[in-house]
């Protein structure tokens, strides 16, 4: 893990593009539905990505500022 670089453009790219199936915590439908029009490119903003697509946040209305 610590050889892997925490901001590699490529990978970032893949996520952004939603090319993402098998990926943990980003392969489903909706996630990947999202990807596209957050563009993370950052491990931050995929963190953002993830959490604004859980049902907890969805409910509380934390998804207003990303969506």
């Amino acid at each position: 893990m610590q050889d892997i670089p925490a901001e590699d453009t490529p990978t970032y790219e893949m996520i952004s593009r939603a090319d993402t199936v098998g990926v943990f915590q980003i392969e489903s439908r909706t996630q990947m539905s999202m990807l596209p029009r957050l563009k993370p490119c950052t491990f931050y903003d995929l963190v953002i990505e993830v959490v604004v697509v859980w049902q907890g946040s969805i409910q509380g209305g934390a998804v207003h500022p990303y969506s």
